[in-house]
């Protein structure tokens, strides 16, 4: 999420005029750039970069490892090598029995959460199943009050708002809400829960939500199974708090699979002999699993045979896989641990895959490496099961720059970077991998796509892969996967603007989400949010069939960042996203216009007759007497059977599918 937002608000969108490495990167390299004489900076360079050798290997006792994590605590500790490790943002409808990627469910009458792969459900902040909704919140605040030009801040200041849903510290609420008929929209039941919930699951009469608390220990990712059998009386049936930081998590068929990231219990005071004094038990987080009868359980994180260590080592963040049957939760927690950080974590039905990004740099020799590690692990009966390791050079975008088919992982990278001054060192590569004697072996790849360009969007369908690159216009790439050995791009199209977003829509054209752009010459200037429709029937002559610009420049939309936040009911054709909307901008490319709506837009888009704008929904003012504008935080498009439901954080509001311009029907979470 750091990086699109970061992207959006840039103020042109000629990256070669920035550095262009993850964003954590170039913002620290750049603050430690500007303290002069800087000790610490000068304590992190390292001589020269030390090979990481992929693969992944078991602890042969309890001593060795916490001998490592010991070892790692004081190689850490002493700065010795500048490495700069990065965690993922944690990374939408209840689907039906058959799910698809088009983000609806076929012939269903309700939509479902959009999804990256078929059968790999994901969690969001909401959920239905055809007559209620399911939202969660936290007791944190979900509001931004951001800056306009008449606000006495007078810029684009982004500052905490108090939030709608209120609620204590490390707490949450699930509000179950009756949707059906919309014309009796109703809150039919409130239930208190343990931890920030802040994204949830539907599986029939059970409900898991999940999310974080805090304490003096540090985070705590909390996990709660919820019967939901009668709405009314919604039951917490089990909660589980496991120390550490929630990253994401996939439910697929009755197993949810959570991913965390945690540390070894210690102080930053200990010395070798605090470390030394301290058993295993000790040094490793705690997880406690409470039951219906409010008995608790406590155990370790992971237990010290169940965690896989880099042959190469790496530090001692702690990346976790929890395995649960929500379905049966009588049967025990299955564990698994990486000794290793996962900034990336894509499923497919088969199995999960860890993505290291690692950027070394060393000023003395004036050499750096730009590789990322990759951890496949199989789904098994006994949980997730470590199979395979490798590594390809460069950075992923997201979770969408990965996909796996028939046994084979593509991977998309981007490698280098462009100066202030215009020169550009930026590449970009597609790997394909199989997993082969432990390793995960590369047998095909396409090199050097798009000199001087980044990958904004990749999206990886069966025997076809997609990508969208940008520095001044959006060249779309079509990629024949068929041959695992023998990749190659069959087409190219080069269009205005950027899509963030790719999204199937049936199986010869794609709908795209992005931005509009003009170009001035060296670079170009973002415009406002862009919806695009290609025909990729002829794949060697990929064409654009149409394109909608909404609003001017400083328009946003959620989805440019939050899949979940994209839904296209295909079913009825129609495509729902949040748009906060600037107009006024003047004949200036690089002017900003008024913030003057904020709530649900509504298109019909079908692979005849393109993008049609049908209506919206208003969510809130988008501005107070002071001039500031407030951004609700999140919104999703619910379509249930003839009706679009608008949700946020503080309302509900329900417009007939053929009648958008009616007055909504509303109701008020607060």
């Amino acid at each position: 999420m750091i990086s699109n937002y970061a992207k959006t608000i840039q103020p042109n969108a000629g990256r070669k005029h920035l550095i262009l490495l993850p964003p954590a990167v170039a913002v620290l390299l750049t603050a430690l750039s500007m303290i002069p004489g800087c000790a610490f900076w000068e304590d992190l360079i390292g001589e020269t970069p030390t090979e990481r050798v992929p693969g992944l290997e078991k602890f042969t006792s309890a001593e060795a490892f916490k001998q490592y994590l010991c070892e790692q605590v004081n190689a850490r500790n002493d700065r010795s090598g500048f490495t700069f490790d990065f965690l993922a943002a944690p990374g939408g409808l209840q689907t039906a029995e058959a799910e698809d990627t088009s983000g609806g469910t076929g012939d269903a009458d309700y939509s479902t959460t959009n999804v990256q792969e078929a059968g790999v459900d994901e969690s969001d902040i909401i959920k239905n199943d055809g007559t209620y909704l399911y939202i969660v919140s936290g007791g944190y605040s979900v509001g931004t009050q951001i800056a306009t030009a008449d606000s006495p801040a007078g810029g684009t200041e982004i500052a905490t708002a108090e939030s709608p849903a209120g609620g204590a510290e490390n707490t949450g609420e699930l509000c179950i809400v009756r949707a059906v008929p919309a014309t009796e929209l109703a809150v039919v039941s409130r239930l208190d829960l343990p931890g920030n919930a802040s994204e949830l699951y539907l599986r029939g009469d059970r409900l898991v939500t999940l999310g974080s608390s805090y304490g003096q220990q540090g985070s705590t990712t909390v996990i709660n199974v919820v019967d939901v059998t009668d709405r009314t009386q919604p039951a917490i049936l089990t909660t589980v708090e496991a120390a550490g930081d929630l990253n994401t998590s996939r439910l697929i068929g009755s197993h949810l699979h959570v991913v965390l990231q945690t540390y070894p219990e210690f102080s930053y005071e200990d010395d070798d002999a605090d470390l030394e004094a301290r058993t295993l038990d000790e040094l490793l987080p705690d997880m406690t699993v409470t039951s219906a009868d409010g008995t608790p359980t406590q155990q370790d994180v992971v237990a010290w045979d169940d965690v896989y260590r880099p042959i190469t080592p790496d530090g001692y963040l702690l990346t976790v896989v929890l395995t649960m049957d929500v379905d049966d939760l009588s049967q025990p927690i299955q564990q698994a641990g990486v000794v290793a950080n996962a900034g990336t974590v894509y499923a497919s039905t088969e199995a999960l895959y860890l993505a290291d990004y690692n950027y070394d740099y060393y000023e003395t020799t004036g050499q750096s490496r730009d590789q990322t590690l990759i951890s496949k692990l199989e789904f098994r009966a006994e949980g997730a099961v470590y199979v395979a390791a490798g590594a390809v050079p460069g950075w992923l975008l997201n979770r969408f720059s990965l996909g796996e088919y028939n046994g084979y992982l593509r991977v998309a990278t981007t490698t280098g970077w462009s100066s202030r001054g215009g020169e550009s060192g930026i590449e970009n590569q597609v790997y394909v991998l199989k997993a082969e004697e432990g390793g995960l072996v590369i047998t095909g790849q396409i090199d050097n796509i798009a000199p001087g360009e980044q990958i904004y969007s990749a999206r990886f369908i069966g025997e076809r892969g997609f990508l969208v690159t940008f520095e001044k216009i959006d060249p779309l790439f079509t990629l024949d996967l068929s041959d695992p050995t023998n990749p190659y791009i069959v087409g190219e199209l080069k269009v205005p603007g950027y899509s963030d977003y790719i999204h199937p829509l049936g199986e010869n054209h794609l709908l795209t989400i992005g931005k509009d752009s003009v170009d001035v010459g060296d670079f170009s200037w973002y415009q406002g949010v862009q919806l695009s429709v290609f025909d990729v029937t002829d794949f060697a002559n990929p064409q654009r069939q149409d394109v909608e610009i909404v609003g001017e420049r400083g328009t946003e939309s959620e989805a440019l960042y939050e899949p979940h936040a994209f839904n296209y009911f295909a079913s009825a054709e129609t495509l729902a996203v949040p748009i906060q909307l600037a107009e006024g901008a003047g004949p200036e490319p690089f002017n900003y216009g008024e913030m003057t709506f904020d709530g649900l837009y509504l298109f019909r888009v079908n692979t005849t007759a393109g993008i049609e704008y049908l209506g919206r929904i208003s969510m809130q003012d988008v501005q107070d007497q002071n001039g500031w504008y407030y951004w609700s935080g999140w919104t999703r498009g619910i379509f249930i059977g003839d009706y679009v439901y608008a949700v946020t954080a503080s309302r509900v509001r329900a417009v007939p599918r053929d009648d958008l311009g009616a007055t909504p029907i509303e109701l008020s979470l607060e």
